[in-house]
């Protein structure tokens, strides 16, 4: 088996509990393509690897993700195709290299827990990243609005005082 595979087992296990699927810990240095044939995945975790990249297919293809974990990975970037989410609701990328958020992030509504903390963060501004997770989203949303991007009925699910 490969390092981009997904083992027997871990397949067992994602059918049985049908949810919930843990790729901790198993030296992947990509997302494994077999990914794709559980779409019915709540919880994903892929924390500890040594992933670069997340492809464009990823988010289209498991639109039940409500929790993901990237924790201590090697990501760069976020594809953009992740403001068409509409279920993710816990985004952990702590540790990692991200240098920029996408503004599409912004059109997830149901994003309710963001940890970014230990990426070299340059956009948003610095400013905004002080303020913690719940400004930076309502940024991106303003950045979006201001573009012309925002999905209609985005709002912010973490402050009813919001305006997104």
């Amino acid at each position: 088996m490969s390092e981009s595979e997904i083992s027997d087992q871990d397949q067992r296990n994602a059918i049985i509990t049908t949810i919930t699927l843990d790729l901790s810990n198993k030296h992947l240095k990509e997302i494994p393509k077999t990914i794709k044939n559980f779409n019915n995945i709540e919880f994903l975790y892929l924390s500890t690897n040594d992933i670069k990249s997340i492809p464009d297919y990823f988010f289209p293809c498991l639109p039940q993700l409500k929790w993901l974990d990237f924790r201590h990975n090697l990501l760069s970037a976020l594809p953009p195709s992740i403001g068409h989410h509409r279920e993710l609701r816990t985004l952990l990328l702590q540790g990692n290299s991200i240098r920029s958020l996408p503004i599409e992030l912004g059109n997830v509504p149901t994003i309710t827990g963001l940890n970014i903390a230990d990426n070299p963060l340059e956009y948003p501004p610095a400013a905004v990243l002080q303020e913690g997770s719940h400004n930076v989203l309502r940024y991106l949303r303003e950045q979006l609005r201001n573009e012309n991007l925002l999905i209609p009925g985005t709002r912010c699910v973490l402050c009813v005082m919001c305006s997104f």
